[in-house]
């Protein structure tokens, strides 16, 4: 390890690779900006002073305190009121900057990403991102929630598979969770994608399907049990478990009880009834935009019941709609009198078929 410039009370990690990589080698103090809580790096293309940068080249101009500005508001959201992480001193986020690379500014060949988030030596979290995801905090929320995932298997749950590391069931959760955390700090990003989101939730809730849209769930589980839940998934998973799998041993509960909260979760998704943060009212107000002026966009809101028996009045989900674990249908209900009373009587699935 090497490390440079104390600011603050924290130290900047210097990754141990970075003496050996072609282009990160070359990094430098006159080309970095500290923060609080972050370190920006950039290469030389962009300069000394890249938010005086008069080029065309969209990479090559951003503003580093703008940028570590709006990460710190992230930061005191995440860590000092959700609680995501700890960043006492004895800790690795209290200890050291998180590393934000600026990508496209290092030549030919050097690192290029969009955004992306990484940890350092399985000691310190990072990111690389280009400027043109640092616009707004949008981008830069998300993957530093990446970073904190990082953070929570380095020092919230460094058992062997904690913090769902390695675990091939899990790696949906990791961008549900992503975009959970940044409609924290941005409500009205619980609407991102949600024509997806409706046209898919016949499928199974880690569907890679829908895999960056499942998060309702997680705010019914906020609803229900507070924010600090969701980051106890995280804290106390154990290996090989799906979050659905920790969230049933947290809560003590058997699988009847968790299928009746999943139960209670899907009920929502008809009318979004979602009350923290005012999510719901939001998600309500994009369908019905969506309804009115994009409605090419609204795939599958309902599932359509196919009849097998007219005289019994029986129908049937067609295949293409049934619900995979976890998954649900939105059925509207055509009644032919006028009564307002509607029974609807569920017949059990074929032995060893489960569902909701």
């Amino acid at each position: 390890m090497s490390c440079c410039c104390l600011f603050a009370a924290k130290t900047v990690y210097i990754p141990t690779y970075w003496a050996t990589d072609t282009y990160l080698k070359n990094w430098s103090n006159s080309r970095s900006y500290q923060s609080t809580n972050f370190v920006v790096f950039w290469g030389s293309d962009a300069g000394t002073n890249p938010a005086a940068y008069t080029g065309t080249n969209a990479s090559l101009k951003f503003n580093p305190q703008l940028i570590c500005d709006t990460l710190e508001k992230i930061y005191t959201k995440y860590i000092t009121t959700i609680g995501f992480c700890s960043d006492a001193a004895t800790t690795n986020l209290g200890k050291y900057k998180i590393i934000i690379v600026m990508t496209n500014t290092w030549g030919t060949g050097g690192p290029n990403d969009f955004a992306v988030a990484t940890s350092f030596d399985n000691t310190i979290g990072g990111m690389f991102v280009d400027a043109t995801a640092t616009l707004d905090g949008g981008a830069t929320s998300h993957e530093f929630t990446h970073t904190l995932q990082f953070m929570a298997a380095i020092q919230e749950n460094p058992n062997s598979g904690g913090a769902f590391q390695n675990n091939d069931l899990c790696g949906f959760f990791f961008e549900t969770h992503a975009n959970f955390m940044r409609a924290q700090m941005y409500p009205i990003d619980c609407i991102v994608d949600l024509p997806r989101w409706i046209g898919t939730g016949m499928f199974h809730w880690s569907s890679t399907r829908h895999h960056y849209d499942a998060f309702d769930l997680l705010f019914y589980m906020q609803q229900v049990d507070g924010i600090t839940m969701v980051n106890r998934l995280w804290k106390e998973s154990i290996a090989n478990e799906h979050p659905l799998m920790t969230y049933k041993r947290l809560k003590g509960w058997t699988q009847v009880q968790l299928n009746s909260f999943i139960y209670d979760y899907a009920k929502r998704q008809v009318t979004f009834d979602y009350t923290a943060n005012n999510y719901g009212n939001i998600m309500r107000t994009e369908r019905d935009r969506i309804r009115a002026q994009e409605p090419d966009n609204v795939w599958r809101p309902y599932t359509i019941l196919k009849q097998v028996n007219a005289t019994t009045g029986r129908y049937i989900v067609p295949d293409a709609f049934a619900p995979q674990d976890y998954g649900f249908n939105v059925i509207p209900l055509y009644t032919t009198c006028a009564t307002k009373l509607v029974t609807v009587k569920f017949t059990a699935p074929p032995a060893g078929i489960t569902g909701l």
